[in-house]
């Protein structure tokens, strides 16, 4: 868990900077988490700079963040217990703070792009952190803004 106070008092007054935790529950990816770990606080910061998105933004409220990397299967399975969808998904979020990503998924999207996974994997942490932000990509032009802020 990421906690450091000296940090915290430096920064904003407005500027998300809360506990976290990350796991790696797969073993297909290998993963650099300390590389996670570093970024993650900053990520924080810039999402909480950004305009909210059309949607409540939660990160205000949120003072912890759980972070779980998955592999194809265990993110298809909860993604059909949540959204009736079994199929693999890049990142499932929930508004109490958790994040779901597949390592698997973004391996394959990280080969088709030819970048490296943890830039894929990084993209899927701001999706699912852009969320709790407010915003939503069931609407073309929400998710442009998205993908713009991305």
């Amino acid at each position: 868990m990421e906690t450091d106070p000296s940090r915290r008092a430096m920064l904003p007054r407005n500027a998300w900077n809360p506990e976290f935790e990350l796991q790696n529950c797969q073993a297909n990816v290998e993963l650099d988490l300390e590389l996670f770990r570093s970024i993650i606080p900053r990520a924080c910061r810039e999402i909480s700079a950004a305009d909210p998105g059309p949607g409540d933004s939660l990160i205000p409220s949120l003072s912890h963040l759980e972070i779980a990397i998955l592999d194809d299967p265990e993110i298809a399975r909860i993604h059909q217990e949540q959204m009736n969808d079994g199929s693999p998904t890049d990142v499932i979020t929930f508004h109490h703070g958790e994040l779901l990503i597949s390592a698997d998924t973004a391996r394959r999207e990280a080969d088709a792009r030819k970048w490296p996974t943890e830039r894929e994997l990084l993209l899927y942490l701001i999706h699912g952190m852009l969320h709790l932000h407010g915003y939503n990509d069931m609407e073309t032009a929400d998710r442009d803004a998205m993908h713009r802020l991305q």
